[in-house]
């Protein structure tokens, strides 16, 4: 009541607090206290938790509420809620928190269609890049019903990041009618706006629009009315822009991203000896717990690449990327001055210098020094970084860079891939192989046992096809990944082919003999060919699989390894039983019933 400015947002979130209801301060105090102007009715409670989960601030949270009193609030509100005048908002605005974002543009009548497709074909949560500008410009339906931007996710799909109130979406469309061609895709801005919170989640208040990495300018704030709010807060402390270090012990500073930021100074000499430099003297600051990263590439990918890692209280240490995996220790390149520091507000700084004429990426720094720096971060100890992750070209002398967007492989189309796979390999193929087997054994009627063979094999070589393909498409869709950079890509390549041989052979395959034949040569080496590349292609597979779900998991497409490890085992186990019992039921039980007719019984009265 006599600074509400220094309420800190941490509080807010206490869910004593945060479940308890909100409410809004009076404009000025009187006798030196302030009070509450209004109670939020539930459905402003829940804008307003929206707002306490999304802002940066630390404290001085002032909004402003855009709607009108109300008598009785529908929903359930706090019963202490009711002892002020109550308050029923269409929209919350976090006055003084400006946000900056850079992402893919889609119209709202297009995202809000079944699986996110849109008019002109594109699957806008996996691949916005193919919606065109003719579809966002020129359609009427898409330009009344309002804009949104996009952000990735972890697993490489999108979702809403912003939607625009009515000034903004007049901004987007005064954009979009003065860009050119109109069959462009891969349509992406940068917009400016104040953060806000409405029914269907966050908004950028009377934003600015511009071309992705371009300065629209700061969004005025918009108009709430007559609602008391509380007092303007105090002018936001300058914060360092560009490359201007706002540390006095570096000369440059990189925002990498929210939570982490790169200082350096490039030095030329020091105590180490004198083919140590030039050398980069550098501090790497997270935000929050958890690793952060940078590397040195050649191509904004993630291999090749040497990067320096640290993690939670360690010191920062040398590793090199060969692969799409875990990174591995090196020392291609030594790291001096080494240090970690914990601060009071949770950030951590790990300090260290590198030179740049080292390691499998050396920096020449001759005039200027043009280098691709990687970086990623994450929480935790040692993994995968999903989405939080960069590239950008970076002059270390001049601070000059230009952003590289980084594409994450889809984790939705990897579990497809998973599904698929174990589709082919531990359902049909094994069954398949179990139907064939009864061949002999006197259980199938006629040829069925072919049919029902031949059929499981064609769909278990479909779905290989299919879910290859889907990996492929993904792999090829990401950065830094290579399609045969690893062992399973490779086993997965090779049960394919020798997937699509055997199915070759099994279609032009010899005749059998008939009864009172013998087997020919050519018969005889089909099925020795036959059987042992279907049952090897099952064991090659089966190896495939326990690899790709074990990877999956190391790069956290999947969350768990044991239900995947169950679908894959279970069936194979089924299937592995019959076929033991089949062959005994062949070997042991049939031959047993070609016994000899029982001799001719005597009648006692017909004894002599």
């Amino acid at each position: 009541v006599l600074n509400p400015s220094a309420h800190a947002v941490w509080c807010l979130k206490v869910p004593a607090c945060y479940n308890n209801g909100f409410g809004i301060m009076t404009t000025a105090p009187e006798n030196g206290r302030y009070d509450v102007a209004y109670s939020f009715a539930a459905k402003t409670n829940g804008l307003m938790q929206q707002l306490v989960d999304a802002t940066t601030k630390q404290d001085n949270v002032v909004v402003k509420a855009i709607g009108e009193p109300v008598d009785d609030a529908a929903g359930d509100v706090n019963e202490r809620n009711f002892e002020f005048p109550m308050f029923e908002a269409t929209m919350l605005v976090m006055e003084g928190e400006t946000i900056t974002h850079t992402g893919f543009l889609v119209d709202l009548f297009c995202w809000d269609k079944p699986g996110h497709r849109a008019i002109d074909g594109a699957i806008l949560d996996t691949e916005p890049e193919k919606h065109t500008l003719h579809c966002l410009r020129d359609i009427e339906k898409c330009r009344k019903n309002g804009y949104a931007v996009l952000k990735e996710l972890d697993d490489g799909s999108y979702d809403i990041a912003y939607r625009f109130d009515e000034a903004g979406n007049q901004k987007v469309l005064d954009w979009v009618d003065t860009t050119t061609p109109k069959e462009r895709n891969d349509v992406q801005v940068t917009v400016v706006g104040t953060l806000a919170a409405g029914e269907d989640g966050l908004y950028l208040a009377d934003a600015s629009v511009g071309d992705p990495g371009s300065n629209p300018g700061p969004a005025p704030m918009p108009n709430p009315g007559s609602m008391p709010v509380a007092p303007a807060p105090a002018p936001a402390p300058t914060v360092a822009m560009a490359c201007t270090s706002d540390d006095p012990a570096f000369e440059n500073q990189l925002a990498l991203s929210g939570n982490l930021a790169l200082y350096w100074t490039v030095e030329m000499s020091g105590e180490e000896d004198a083919e140590f430099y030039p050398a980069m003297r550098a501090r790497l600051v997270k935000t929050g717990s958890g690793y952060g990263a940078i590397g040195f590439s050649k191509d904004g990918l993630m291999y090749p690449a040497d990067a320096i890692i640290g993690q939670p209280g360690a010191t920062p240490e040398a590793y090199e990327n060969t692969g799409y995996e875990r990174p591995k220790k090196t020392d291609a390149f030594g790291l001096s001055d080494v240090a970690v520091t914990k601060a009071d507000d949770g950030t951590t700084a790990w300090d260290f210098t590198r030179t740049f004429d080292s390691g499998s990426v050396p920096i020449d720094v001759g005039g200027t020094a043009w280098g691709r720096l990687i970086w990623a971060e994450g929480s935790g100890g040692l993994g995968y970084h999903g989405s939080n992750r960069g590239a950008l070209s970076l002059d270390f002398t001049t601070c000059d860079s230009s952003v590289k967007k980084l594409r994450p492989v889809n984790s939705k189309a990897i579990k497809t891939h998973g599904i698929l796979m174990i589709a082919a390999w531990a359902y049909l193929s094994p069954f398949a192989v179990v139907a064939a087997r009864s061949k002999n054994s006197k259980l199938t009627p006629g040829t069925l046992w072919l049919k029902v063979h031949a059929v499981f094999q064609l769909a278990a070589l479909i779905c290989t096809a299919v879910g290859l393909a889907k990996a492929a498409h993904t792999i090829g869709r990401a950065d830094g990944v290579d399609h045969l950079s690893g062992r399973h890509q490779k086993l997965g390549v090779g049960v394919g082919v020798a997937a699509g041989l055997n199915f070759v052979i099994g279609a032009l395959r010899p005749h059998a003999p008939l009864p009172d034949e013998a087997k020919t040569g050519l018969r005889l080496a089909f099925e020795v060919a036959h059987r042992l590349v279907g049952y090897g292609c099952i064991v090659l597979a089966a190896v495939t699989m326990f690899s790709g779900v074990h990877k999956a998991h190391d790069l956290s497409h999947i969350d768990h390894v044991a239900p995947w490890n169950t679908a894959i085992i279970a069936p194979l186990a089924v299937c592995a039983f019959l076929i033991v019992a089949l062959t005994a039921h062949i070997n042991f039980v049939l031959p047993g019933r070609e016994v000899a007719p029982k001799a001719p019984s005597h009648d006692k009265k017909d004894v002599p």
